[in-house]
């Protein structure tokens, strides 16, 4: 059995747009499977702001629901 490179594009490619001022375009995301701290934190918010490559970092807790994640980010 040969196997043959497949060149087929898969989609078009998109670059990211490039922000103009600070917190205009962001990402977020949680890091998880932390070690327990003190006060029973064992989740991480992370919030990065692609202007400046600013993040923030923000201890949770693993029972984080939805809409306390939209809380916290605002």
């Amino acid at each position: 059995m040969k196997s043959e490179p497949n060149n087929s594009k898969l989609g078009l490619y998109i670059p990211l747009l490039v922000p103009s001022r600070p917190w205009e375009i962001l990402s977020f995301f949680f890091v998880e499977a932390l070690p327990m701290t003190k006060r029973g934190h064992d989740y991480m918010f992370v919030v990065v702001n692609y202007f400046n490559k600013m993040f923030v970092l923000m201890p949770r807790n693993k029972t984080i629901k939805g809409h306390e994640a939209t809380e916290v980010f605002f």
